[in-house]
């Protein structure tokens, strides 16, 4: 999949997707006209959509990530293995997951 710029346009079928605190669907209206993001393309160039999600907060810290201890310790086949806990994720059902951990090493 690669990726393409596609100008946003203020009308309702140029709304985003998102999920809000619950994990539901939900829709917000772009910024503005001159709004630009990236729209995913498969490779016949159809535009395609994928929902993410994302694990960052932790119990001990609340919205202060620099206190995180969820460790991510990479594996011999460069994967890498999370250990710790997140308290709250966003769409957890989804096509693609961002989580904050700490690597050995620092921030990379």
């Amino acid at each position: 999949m690669r990726l393409r710029h596609k100008r946003v346009r203020h009308t309702a079928r140029s709304w985003t997707r998102s999920t809000n605190s619950a994990g539901l669907p939900g829709t917000r209206p772009p910024v503005s006209s001159a709004t630009r993001r990236l729209q995913p393309v498969d490779a016949a160039g159809n535009e395609a959509a994928i929902l993410a999600g994302m694990g960052m907060t932790e119990k001990q810290g609340g919205s202060d990530v620099r206190t995180n201890i969820t460790e991510a310790a990479r594996q011999d086949d460069n994967s890498y293995l999370l250990r710790g806990h997140k308290s709250f994720t966003s769409a957890p059902a989804n096509d693609i997951f961002l989580v904050l951990a700490q690597a050995p090493g620092g921030v990379t």
